[in-house]
């Protein structure tokens, strides 16, 4: 984690650093000679409300980190290399413009009813929503600017452009003082782990409605 932070963009840093938080804290007196495939596979399946694509995810931190300690000479080889990791999946389910309206019914703040907003209007990926700064923000342009180093592949600046409907969104963000334009109510950016939580809320609240409508 400290070669990351020094090498990788702060995101890449913040991604990894919370996968792997979460595996040292499930197994907090576990050492790399120790380690076998069998401890993450039994930890990624601990989160049975994970998508696979969210647990390979999981397994990729983790063979990341070892790989990287393989290479720098500090282990012999990795205990994990051979792990098989969670197919990446398709995604197919699409929201439409009256799902859409509905799940904002169930939305219970206004800093995540913004970042769903954003997301809808702009089309942008998840982590683009999440990272985005004030001097990302070229208003004149109608667009967000993410700078090679901060996108995903890093092959090129990551360009959004917002409608209108974005473009007053941001503009109104731009009024508050955190540097990330969508943060939570604590005043902190959104993580994946907090936005997956978020989600799995909206969706019991959904399925409370449903079932009070039935009876």
């Amino acid at each position: 984690l400290d070669w990351c932070q020094k090498h990788r963009a702060a995101d890449t840093y913040l991604w990894y650093q919370s996968r792997l938080q979460l595996f040292v804290t499930t197994y907090p007196d576990l050492t790399v000679s120790a380690l076998r495939p069998f401890h993450v596979q039994q930890w990624i399946d601990s989160y049975e409300h994970l998508s696979t694509g969210s647990k390979r995810n999981y397994c990729r931190a983790i063979q990341r980190a070892l790989r990287w300690a393989e290479a720098q000479g500090l282990i012999e080889r990795s205990p994990i290399a051979h792990l098989q990791k969670p197919r990446g999946g398709r995604r197919e389910l699409v929201i439409g413009p009256e799902d859409y309206r509905r799940i904002l019914m169930y939305v219970p703040n206004e800093e995540f009813r913004d970042l769903l907003t954003f997301a809808w209007e702009t089309g942008a990926r998840t982590q683009e929503c999440l990272i985005v700064e004030r001097n990302h923000v070229d208003l004149n342009q109608a667009r967000i600017v993410i700078p090679r180093n901060q996108e995903k592949m890093e092959r090129a600046p990551r360009v959004i452009y917002l409608s209108e409907a974005a473009t007053q969104l941001v503009q109104q963000r731009m009024r508050r003082p955190p540097n990330h334009l969508f943060v939570n109510t604590n005043g902190h950016p959104w993580t994946t782990e907090a936005l997956n939580c978020a989600f799995n809320s909206i969706r019991h609240r959904m399925g409370k409605a449903v079932m009070k409508d039935k009876n």
